[in-house]
């Protein structure tokens, strides 16, 4: 989250001179200076605690405070969905939160993920004066966050020209700042912080912050290091293993030029020895391998020349009969001629009405519609166009969700606009085809890490891979 200043503008209090500047009382600890239109005079005001000053709240909390997910909830009375939001540690210093959720005009969540657990009283203040689309503030001063609307990124635009505090939401995924630009999903916030002219990435891009993700660092990158931490699968569109595939071969890894045995360990074990014994053996009459590979007469014979029986390999049982006698058996077969008298004729009957003309359905008058055979694998609908990859509906058994395609290829969840997370795309995902570049372990989730493995050792059964 971007730092935030805040300031008291000079239209939320009276016009006042020189003299009003001495205030009617003392200050004491955590008050602020006021301004008293029934004395005309500034008078220090204690905002303290869960009273706001209607511009200012502050608070204090400890570990005690912070709910499950290292979440800090925060209750207010400013009326306002978006304020500053500033988060002081026990030093006094500010610290950056991992994010900030505005779920109301009077309360907002903080993630201290990354902190884990914190020591001694921190501090956070909230002020009015944020993300206000209905002040009509013009930003210019840096002390507001001027709402300016959604922006279409589909076709990659340019930054607009903007003021210091100028806020954009991302309402179509695209890029932002051409086509060199930065990749943005839906819900990404685009705040200007340098006033300036429209331009690309590479002449204003400086200019601006795109801020949010749709992934959660403090979950799926929790060292920092922008490497996922663990997967359920590796996949670079082309070659696909699941945890299972890799931990096995991890688990059977190979070092190479130190075979001894063949089926080591197994029921048919061989030992080198053995191998090279049988491959040199000769036959009785002293011809080796090689000798009767060459020998093409008997190869040659078509005939019967050791009088081989139906008995000899197993046909004992079966009627030596001509293909048309089976076909005259099987026509007598009362189930047989059944069904041959069921068939559907060439033409329809059309004094029946149950009768199908194949592709010509115009719809149903049924209030639901079922596909699939009930077992556990993906539903597909497909939109029969000209196209050879057309786009499809299915829903993924394996997500349990319902997915989208329109290049027959690449697949999307349906709901995926909510984005609250911090992990960008441009980041574990730079080439933008919707797989994690990289992540430093690959794991299902099995219970006992049944089948997790490091980076390090899939690379090591990469390199001492068996041919």
């Amino acid at each position: 989250m971007a730092e935030r200043n805040t300031r008291i503008r000079k239209t939320q209090i009276s016009s006042v001179g020189p003299d009003d500047f001495d205030a009617t009382n003392s200050p004491a600890d955590n008050q602020i200076p006021t301004y008293d239109n029934a004395t005309g005079k500034f008078t220090w005001a204690n905002v303290e605690g869960a009273v706001g000053s209607g511009n200012i709240f502050l608070d204090e909390f400890t570990q005690a405070d912070i709910e499950s997910g290292n979440i800090l909830v925060v209750t207010h009375d400013l009326s306002q969905q978006y304020p500053n939001v500033l988060v002081v540690d026990e030093n006094d210093k500010q610290i950056i939160p991992d994010d900030i959720i505005f779920n109301s005009t009077s309360d907002l969540y903080i993630d201290l993920s990354s902190f884990v657990s914190i020591t001694g009283t921190w501090h956070v203040a909230i002020a009015s004066g944020g993300i206000d689309g209905a002040t009509g503030a013009d930003g210019a001063d840096g002390t507001s966050f001027i709402y300016k609307g959604l922006i279409d990124c589909s076709t990659n635009p340019n930054y607009p020209e903007g003021v210091v505090g100028d806020l954009y939401e991302v309402s179509v995924a695209g890029k932002i700042g051409g086509n060199s630009g930065v990749i943005v999903v839906v819900k990404n916030l685009i705040l200007c912080k340098e006033s300036t002219v429209t331009g690309d990435e590479a002449t204003v891009g400086t200019k601006w912050a795109v801020m949010g993700g749709d992934m959660r660092r403090s979950k799926y990158d929790t060292d920092f290091d922008g490497i996922v931490d663990e997967a359920e699968a590796i996949n670079d569109g082309t070659n696909y293993a699941t945890a299972v595939n890799i931990k096995s071969a991890v688990d059977l890894k190979h070092t190479q030029n130190t075979d001894t045995k063949l089926d080591e360990g197994g029921a048919s074990e061989v030992s080198a020895s053995q191998a090279k014994t049988g491959y040199t053996h000769s036959s009785s009459n002293g011809a080796s391998h090689a000798d009767v590979a060459s020998n093409t007469s008997h190869r040659g014979i078509t005939g019967n020349p050791h009088g081989t029986v139906k008995g000899d390999v197993g046909l004992g049982n079966v009627d030596n009969k001509s293909e048309a006698t089976i076909i005259t058996d099987v026509k007598a077969d009362a189930d047989v001629a059944s069904a041959i008298s069921l068939k559907h004729a060439n033409t329809l009957d059309h004094s029946n009405a149950s009768d199908h003309t194949q592709g010509t359905d115009t719809g149903s008058t049924q209030n639901s519609f079922a596909i699939g055979d009930g077992n556990d694998t993906d539903k597909t609908l497909t939109a029969n166009t000209r196209v050879s990859n057309p786009p499809k509906l299915r829903y993924n058994t394996s997500t349990d969700k319902w997915q989208y395609t329109n290049d027959g290829t690449t697949w999307y969840d349906f709901g995926l606009g909510e984005s609250t997370g911090d992990m960008a795309k441009s980041v574990y995902d730079a080439d933008n085809n919707g797989i994690v570049d990289k992540a430093s372990e690959v794991d299902d989730g099995t219970t006992g890490d049944l089948h997790k493995s490091t980076a390090e050792q899939v690379r090591d059964a990469v390199d001492k891979k068996h041919t």
